[in-house]
């Protein structure tokens, strides 16, 4: 008797999407602490709203287990706060904010805030945890 094996392929599945934009970039307006999606066209749209790639970067060094996340960074750029929202690659199981703890960057930028998810869009808008709001309403 022949066995034959059934193998279904979803053509339509694709990989994480994230947004993809940085405040400080002259076209990228709509990029702040939340997405303001009225301010941005559906050219804009489609470059923005992008497909994480399922293979990780070669430039992730040795850590092998790395998924695709979506990534908020907020960074004060010689005291001007940025937001830039992209893919990133890191562990699974990793807290989300521990991307906040990466220290590779010059005297002048200033890391806020970092946080990755794993949900389409998801770096929609930046997620401030209490103790953070408390700070910021006490500073202003």
């Amino acid at each position: 008797m022949e066995e034959w094996k059934l193998c279904i392929v979803d053509v339509n599945a694709s990989g994480l999407r994230c947004w993809r934009c940085s405040s400080d970039a002259t076209t990228s307006k709509f990029c702040g602490e939340t997405l303001d999606l009225s301010e941005i066209s559906e050219h804009q749209k489609r470059w923005s709203y992008v497909e994480c790639d399922k293979k990780t970067p070669q430039y992730t060094g040795k850590n092998k287990n790395l998924i695709p996340k979506c990534r908020i960074l907020l960074q004060n750029v010689d005291d001007v706060p940025t937001y830039t929202r992209s893919c990133f690659y890191e562990e699974e199981h990793v807290p989300s904010d521990s991307c906040a703890n990466q220290k590779y960057e010059p005297s002048f930028v200033k890391t806020v805030s970092c946080y990755t998810c794993t949900e389409d869009g998801c770096n929609d808008k930046l997620v401030r945890r209490p103790a953070e709001t408390a700070v910021n309403t006490l500073t202003f």
